[in-house]
């Protein structure tokens, strides 16, 4: 992936902060300083690289969701076999009960 600047990617604004009923609160200004028109917070505006980016992110978090069901399987898959063979071994097991003398 090809590296590029900072200001590509972002677009600098100033932020108004204050702190209302315990809770973090803020506007956007514009450059003069008064208040952006628009009630919305601004919309990242994507370029190019930005829309590839988000497309990568989406591929690569739907790969690990299959990597992860893959893996998961193969454990039920492992559970599964090791249960089998337990039972086997316990059904071996009861028909080869050696003999045991008891003396009293």
């Amino acid at each position: 992936m090809k590296r590029v600047a900072d200001d590509e990617l972002f677009r600098p604004v100033q932020l108004q902060l204050w702190f209302q009923d315990s809770r973090e609160r803020y506007r956007v200004l514009t450059r003069a300083g008064r208040l952006r028109r628009s009630a919305r917070p601004a919309e990242p505006q994507l370029g190019t690289l930005g829309r590839n980016a988000v497309v990568q992110s989406q591929m690569s978090r739907a790969a690990a969701t299959a990597r992860a069901a893959r893996t998961r399987s193969a454990i039920k898959q492992k559970f599964e076999n090791w249960k089998a063979e337990k039972q086997g071994r316990r059904l071996r097991a009861l028909q080869n009960v050696p003999a045991i003398e008891m003396d009293s």
